[in-house]
């Protein structure tokens, strides 16, 4: 048997609404608005709504002979840091203790490919004969001495020096690249200097033909003061 069906809500007339209030209170509909009436409603919305904003887009420009202020502090002067010419002419600290150390004269003609070399370059990998361009060392020992093996990003100036300290009788840089030394890097040339410390020092140098290492061993002979050269080809 069906349920009888839910009653019906009231009608929608019976709710209290803002409309039978404007309508008991203005039973023959709304008066009609003048137009000073109107603009004084507006002005007090406008005036409920917005809240004014003080916006200053004006920036006073620095004065042109003040120089850049970027990232300078405008309540500060700015001051002109000039390099004092005895720190500018100063070797860093260590620096007399050490050898090896090629000019910049030199480093500035490798750059600059002005440095002559009497090995000549290979250039369709054919061999040739060379007379010795450098002079004759006397052989060095290994027999019955501790030697320090190249050790790259390791064996640096500073941790041959420790183990100087601790006994070892020969050393050895970290291993350079012929071509970067032949371009005159800095940074290459770093790893061939040497310590007064150290009685007995070679360097590596890593080749990949014979006239980069006849030209390496040139610049080492004429600016380097070295016992050996470890060949790594």
């Amino acid at each position: 048997m069906s349920e009888p069906p839910a009653p019906a809500p009231a009608a929608a007339a019976a709710m209290p609404t803002r409309t039978v209030t404007l309508t008991k209170q203005f039973p023959a509909g709304a008066p009609a608005e003048t137009d000073e009436e109107k603009a004084k409603r507006l002005s007090e919305l406008k005036a409920r709504s917005m809240q004014p904003v003080k916006r200053d887009f004006i920036c006073k420009a620095p004065p042109k002979d003040s120089g850049s202020q970027r990232g300078q502090n405008k309540k500060r002067p700015i001051e002109k840091m000039e390099p004092k010419k005895d720190e500018i002419l100063r070797d860093p600290p260590g620096a007399k203790d050490e050898t090896s150390r090629i000019p910049f004269a030199a480093m500035l003609a490798l750059r600059k490919r002005e440095r002559p070399f009497l090995t000549p370059r290979s250039t369709d990998n054919t061999t040739f004969d060379l007379q010795p361009v450098v002079k004759e060392r006397k052989p060095v020992s290994f027999d019955g001495k501790i030697y320090v093996a190249p050790l790259t990003t390791v064996g640096n100036l500073p941790f041959r020096r420790i183990l100087t300290k601790f006994g070892a009788d020969i050393t050895c840089g970290e291993m350079a690249l012929a071509q970067s030394l032949i371009d005159g890097q800095s940074s290459e040339w770093a790893l061939l200097r040497r310590h007064k410390d150290e009685k007995c020092f070679g360097v590596q140098i890593s080749a990949a033909h014979g006239d980069q290492m006849g030209r390496v061993c040139e610049l080492i002979d004429e600016h380097c003061d070295v016992d050996f050269v470890d060949l790594n080809m």
